[in-house]
């Protein structure tokens, strides 16, 4: 049995929150802070893929920082000030300071907040999957089976290799089967009262395309309408 093994996602960025994340080759993910100690995760889904999204946060600016501490002060010396003489006044701009700084360090947080999201495979696949060159910019399934993110079913590709490989997919070979089958239902699809509109149309003079489009049937089986090959039994007077 492959025995699991850890290792630290390094990010190319800078932040301070109090939070580190972890990556297995058996494609789990899980987090170390303050309220979790090696918390597994469960991310979402997109188009079939595992995928994480994180928030976290780039450090204040000393600007910041120090326009933040006066602003506390004065509203500090304020309080000073009412309890001294208390007044309506003094209360109405203390609570007016107070909720203009509520509101500069939620948009500053907003400013400094770094959006951060990968996709579970592609990430197991740099950290435990070498590549056999540059060239190989895809991470394929080898199952074919998106949820099965371990390394041993991962395995990197060029874009031509992967369009081969993608090729053998039990999916695309069911889906290329339905749309033939769809094709041979084709002429299936109308019925006599049907055809009689299509021919008016035709006889109006328009278009194969535009009839084929509003009826959802090939341009061809519009043209063998036309030709009397296909419903020659249904006369338009």
């Amino acid at each position: 049995m492959l025995k699991e093994t850890w290792k630290p996602i390094i990010f190319d960025f800078k932040y301070i929150d109090n939070v580190r994340y972890e990556i297995s080759n058996m494609g789990k993910v899980r987090s170390y802070s303050r309220l979790s100690n090696g918390k597994l995760l469960t991310g979402s889904m997109t188009e079939g893929y595992n995928i994480f999204r994180l928030t976290l946060h780039k450090a204040k600016t000393a600007h910041f920082e120090e326009t933040v501490a006066n602003t506390k002060y004065e509203i500090a010396e304020l309080k000073k000030k009412y309890k001294e003489e208390p007044s309506t006044q003094l209360e109405k701009e203390i609570e007016k300071m107070k909720s203009q700084l509520s509101k500069t360090l939620k948009k500053n947080l907003k400013q400094r907040s770094i959006y951060k999201h990968f996709l579970v495979h592609r990430m197991v696949a740099e950290y435990f999957v070498p590549k056999e060159n540059e060239k190989q910019t895809v991470v394929a399934h080898l199952d074919f089976n998106k949820q099965n993110n371990k390394a041993s079913n991962l395995k990197w590709m060029t874009p031509e290799e992967n369009a081969a490989h993608q090729q053998s997919s039990p999916y695309v070979i069911a889906e290329q089967k339905m749309r033939k089958t769809r094709v041979r239902k084709s002429g299936l699809k109308l019925d006599s009262s049907q055809v009689m509109l299509i021919k008016k149309q035709l006889k109006r003079g328009i278009p194969n395309r535009r009839i084929a489009k509003n009826f959802k049937v090939s341009e061809m089986q519009i043209h063998r309408i036309k030709t009397g090959e296909n419903w020659s039994h249904i006369v338009v007077s």
